[in-house]
């Protein structure tokens, strides 16, 4: 299964059989990467429980790639809580970017942006300016395209505070 291809052997027959399969990889710590590989494919086919139940053995016992596979299953499953327990104290940029998306899952669109830019993915920060209200950031992000530069403008001019707007 862990050198199987979806693309190949069709997904639903690799999604069949890697469900039916969670048992059947040993929790043998030497088949870790197998189970890496596999929870990622399961993943990659809108499976975040087989993935989970795949991933799980390696996580309790192994390092950062293990924990962020489960980590982003249960954001597919859309518990962000649990994404972010299991994300607690892993550092990088993909730990970043699962931190975000939970963080928007719940609302926190300013947070998540603050978190993408703390790990310096300002590009991927920037995507949550919108959705967080920063207009201004917005508006810098916006300015390659002319409407949505314009429409951030005009959120910039309705939000500042009067006495900042000139006169």
């Amino acid at each position: 299964l862990a050198a199987a291809d979806p693309e190949r052997v069709g997904h639903a027959a690799y999604a069949e059989t890697g469900l039916a399969s969670t048992t059947l990889v040993s929790a043998d710590p030497a088949n870790d990467p197998a189970r890496r590989a596999i929870a990622r494919r399961l993943l990659d086919l809108g499976l975040p429980q087989g993935a989970r139940e795949m991933i799980e053995p390696a996580a309790a016992r192994e390092g950062e790639a293990a924990r962020l596979l489960l980590a982003e299953s249960w954001l597919r499953s859309r518990e962000s809580a649990r994404a972010r327990d299991i994300l607690a104290g892993i550092e990088g940029p993909e730990a970043a970017r699962l931190t975000a998306e939970a963080l928007a899952l719940d609302g926190d669109f300013a947070e998540a942006g603050a978190v993408l830019r703390e790990a310096g993915l300002p590009e991927a920060a920037d995507d949550y300016a919108w959705s967080s209200g920063d207009w201004p950031r917005a508006r810098d992000e916006a300015a390659p395209d002319p409407e949505r530069h314009a429409m951030a403008e005009f959120m910039v001019a309705q939000t500042e505070p009067e006495e900042a707007r000139p006169a």
